[in-house]
């Protein structure tokens, strides 16, 4: 089973699904966040595979595990939303053809205070 796992930052509160639309300047903040967080993944994506040339999955499932702070973790469906970005990233690197067949597959939420992060795993269906 081919799989890739890349540790990033976690994503900022202007990618939930719940930060507050009606915030003045949230469109322009959201996409900003968007666009940092898609050249990350993509960088760090890269970084991963090395000198390998990207796969190109033609169906693959995405697990993420974060770890927050504190524990007071967002609920799943948000902290998924959350990782738009990122999937984008993942994307551009050429590891799948469209970040529409990544299927989500399970999450996790640990508590680091020292270093909160989350961990995705790539992982090509047959």
């Amino acid at each position: 089973m081919n799989s890739i796992t890349i540790s990033l930052r976690l994503p900022p509160k202007e990618m939930s699904p719940n930060y507050k639309a009606w915030t003045r300047g949230s469109s322009f903040a959201k996409n900003r966040a968007k666009k940092a967080d898609t050249e990350l993944a993509q960088l760090v994506t890269l970084e991963a595979l090395g000198r390998r040339k990207a796969p190109m999955w033609k169906k693959a499932t995405l697990d993420a595990v974060f770890y927050w702070p504190t524990m007071g973790f967002p609920d799943d469906d948000n902290a998924i939303g959350s990782l738009k970005g990122f999937r984008d990233g993942i994307a551009k690197a050429g590891v799948v053809t469209n970040d529409r067949i990544l299927k989500h597959r399970d999450t996790t939420f640990l508590k680091d205070k020292d270093d909160p992060h989350v961990e995705i795993t790539i992982t090509e269906v047959q």
